[in-house]
């Protein structure tokens, strides 16, 4: 068995126990790596001001106001949907993608592989 009799913590090295590539990545790492989520809500906002600023400056050289309002809307829900639908991890010399969805794998095999007593 691959768990650590004294703390109840897994120790193996294999990493054949993992099925998903991105985790097999983040625990290729090794046990000094951390990992630091940017923050989805942060992400979206420098969008929208991004988008913002330009769609003024746009608007302004054409002498229009609110002809752009929709694409914007267009973009920023275009942003969110892909945003919300996975994660981001990003370390301060690389970045790695995780999806939201071995995320949760994660949280499932910490469950059922580290024993609490």
């Amino acid at each position: 068995m691959f768990v650590d009799s004294y703390h109840g913590h897994v120790i193996s090295a294999n990493l054949d126990i993992l099925s998903r590539p991105s985790l097999i990545e983040l625990f290729s790492r090794g046990t000094k790596f951390r990992i630091a989520f940017l923050s989805i809500l942060s992400i979206e906002e420098a969008i929208d001001k991004g988008l913002r600023k330009f769609v003024n400056k746009q608007e302004e050289l054409l002498g229009v106001q609110g002809i752009l309002s929709e694409w914007k809307a267009k973009i920023l829900l275009f942003v969110q949907k892909r945003t919300r639908a996975s994660s981001v991890v990003q370390t301060s010399s690389d970045s790695l993608f995780v999806p939201l969805g071995d995320l949760d794998h994660l949280k499932s095999l910490q469950q059922s592989l580290v024993i609490n007593t």
